[in-house]
């Protein structure tokens, strides 16, 4: 490949479908700025790891451009080979939560431009027994709503979907239960929620981290895990915690980890940057700091 050969991983499909629709002039923006783009279209999960998989070693930089399941997969198939290859972002994506944590513009147009000539930043990631991701893993109900929520729905109302879907489904919560180990600490209940975050942003603005709080580079995880409410009253409680930052209350347990294991008694049903994961029932959580190179 040449010199400032760039490898352009599009999903047509994510969230709001208009990446297809820029990709011409995201190409444009590129080759101005001195970048030689080769585009891969993405058809089906798993196309987007495959292709960095197997050409990621013939490129100076990738970037994805779709939603953070796009970024996600991109991502799993860089660390599958342990390449460091710089990847940059164009979100296109109904939520969009690791840009707005990055600081990557949401105008495609705006992020294109950081994308070809923005800083290169070291940022931590996270495996998951022999996944990885970027700012997000979950297990139980309110973390599956965001696998099962219709696409088509997703694309029209964003985090709103999210919402809409839970509560209409308060009544169906079955919680998971799960020890969930941190060096000598035990955390142990029934969770409609375990989370594992690197984010100010999640769902959109379903929960919103004070800055503060999360740093992306000092090789921790946040850890949220949230008990079932027993009734509406308890879900709007919950909601205004949640809400207002109250992140050790009644029905929420806050921490962070750089090393975790959680056992579980039946399948939790993971995501990973809201891409839906199956794995074994006793999981494996580790840190990667600084291990992603990302432009912004």
């Amino acid at each position: 490949m040449s010199n400032n050969s760039l490898m352009l991983v599009i999903n047509p499909v994510s969230g709001r479908k208009n990446s297809e629709k820029n990709l011409a002039k995201v190409c444009r923006i590129l080759l101005e700025n001195g970048w030689s783009p080769t585009v891969f279209v993405t058809g089906k999960r798993g196309e987007a790891a495959e292709y960095v998989k197997d050409h990621s070693k013939d490129y100076e930089r990738i970037v994805a451009m779709g939603g953070d399941g796009t970024l996600n997969e991109v991502i799993n198939g860089l660390m599958q080979v342990g390449g460091d290859v710089p990847v940059g972002f164009i979100p296109c994506g109904s939520t969009n939560d690791f840009a707005t944590t990055q600081g990557i513009s949401a105008d495609i147009d705006t992020a294109a431009i950081q994308a070809a000539c923005g800083k290169e930043t070291l940022v931590d990631i996270c495996a998951l027994n022999e996944k990885y991701f970027a700012f997000h893993s979950a297990f139980g109900y309110f973390a599956n709503v965001v696998n099962t929520t219709r696409q088509d729905v997703k694309n029209i109302f964003g985090y709103l979907a999210y919402i809409m879907d839970g509560a209409l489904d308060l009544t169906k919560l079955r919680p998971v239960h799960c020890k969930f180990h941190v060096g000598s600490e035990v955390h142990e209940g029934d969770y409609v929620y375990g989370g594992c975050l690197s984010t100010i942003s999640l769902g959109g603005n379903l929960l919103s981290l004070d800055k503060e709080m999360v740093k992306l580079d000092d090789g921790r995880f946040e850890a949220l895990l949230i008990r079932a409410p027993k009734d509406l009253i308890e879900f709007g409680d919950l909601m205004n915690d949640l809400s207002t930052n109250t992140l050790n209350g009644s029905h929420t347990e806050f921490f962070d980890f750089s090393e975790a294991y959680c056992e579980f008694d039946e399948d939790p049903s993971w995501c990973l940057d809201g891409e839906p994961y199956s794995g074994p029932l006793d999981t494996k959580l580790t840190v990667l700091q600084k291990r992603l190179v990302i432009i912004k």
